[in-house]
């Protein structure tokens, strides 16, 4: 049988394109495979951050570096024994402070245990409020201009409800006034495009009355008209000398030049002493203009005492949500006015020069 040339070289052909083929289709299947490896282990790599943020979180505060022997943590808004109880101020002393605003109080039902062990529900009062998240607002929610007062206004008397603005919470769309973003607009030595909130806002309704925590003097008191400013404040200095306190634990050690601006600022950072008296100012802001008539400086104050009411929009500095703005501050204030927001680069001086409320307030949330 004779065999064709040609045909016999077509047939190479085909056997050596068949190969080819399988070649190719191995290449791709081992560069799929690879892909697909690759994305295994990235996926993997991200689960395993999260889970190690989730567990870093949970285990409680971490922190990122101590300032004047104060430890700074590292999460935004966290609870109140993350920040430096600067003031030295004890459970005792808490219970002795009187509330700032009395929320409603409700009934509430929670499962304990006896003493022998055993499950029982329990009613107990507690106070009644909400905790909100302002890292999200828009100003323009919160902010009315003038020509819309009168109608924020009648909205405003409407709300009835009470909530809590947190304190170290970061919130880069809610401050956009000129108060806030002009770097020339500076309150004791804060300036910049502001937006870390260094109070806590006790919201209520209109007229909701603002008390003194303790015995103090009037420090100063004013109207502050920018728009979203205080408006109607007061500040309250505070003598808590001679009140049972604590140590303030300290640690040592790492790099303090990470998140402030200027290390002389340490020098003023600590709490006020003078002739041994421990001195704290605590400013109320956002009241209503009969809350600064007859206040004067040096005019004496008791725990308790009505100090003034919430604003409405046009006494309050043009926010639409009702509220008291509570500071605490070590440095004496140079007029009736504090740096209720700054930058995010003094948050480590300003939780120091600005204690976390709570201190006083108790834990809020």
């Amino acid at each position: 049988m004779k065999h064709d040339g040609s045909t016999e070289a077509h047939e190479a052909n085909r056997s050596g394109n068949r190969k080819s083929k399988v070649t190719s289709y191995n290449r791709v299947g081992v560069v799929a495979s690879l892909f697909v490896r690759i994305a295994i282990i990235l996926v993997c790599i991200v689960g395993a951050i999260k889970i190690l943020g989730y567990f870093v979180i949970r285990r409680g505060p971490s922190v990122q570096f101590t300032l004047d022997g104060y430890k700074i943590p590292q999460s935004l808004g966290g609870p109140m024994p993350n920040y430096p109880n600067v003031l030295t101020i004890s459970e005792e002393m808490r219970r002795k402070f009187h509330p700032v605003v009395k929320f409603p109080m409700w009934w509430v039902k929670t499962n304990s245990t006896d003493q022998h062990g055993n499950y029982r529900l329990k009613r107990s009062k507690v106070p009644k409020y909400e905790v909100a998240d302002c890292t999200k607002i828009l100003c323009s929610d919160k902010i009315v201009k003038p020509e819309d007062f009168h109608q924020a206004a009648r909205q405003m008397k409407k709300v009835h409800s009470f909530t809590i603005g947190k304190y170290d919470e970061n919130r880069p769309r809610l401050y956009s006034s000129d108060v806030f973003k002009k770097s020339t607009y500076s309150i004791d030595g804060y300036s910049g495009e502001r937006s870390l909130h260094i109070g806590i806002d006790l919201c209520g309704p209109v007229g909701t009355k603002v008390y003194s925590f303790s015995d103090g003097v009037i420090h100063s008191a004013g109207y502050n008209a920018a728009l979203g400013d205080y408006g109607n404040v007061i500040i309250v200095e505070y003598d808590l000398s001679g009140m049972p306190t604590r140590k303030e634990s300290k640690t040592t050690g790492m790099n303090e030049d990470l998140y402030y601006r200027d290390r002389e600022d340490i020098k003023n950072m600590q709490t006020n002493c003078k002739d041994d008296r421990k001195l704290v100012w605590a400013l109320y802001g956002h009241l209503d203009s009969k809350s600064i008539k007859n206040k004067r400086r040096g005019q004496k104050v008791k725990k308790g005492q009505l100090l003034g009411r919430i604003g409405n929009v046009h006494e309050n500095g043009g926010w639409s949500v009702p509220h008291v703005h509570f500071q605490l501050s070590t440095i004496e204030p140079e007029t009736h006015d504090m740096p209720g927001v700054v930058e995010m680069v003094d948050r480590a001086k300003a939780l120091i020069s600005y204690p976390d409320p709570r201190q006083v307030l108790g834990s809020l949330y």
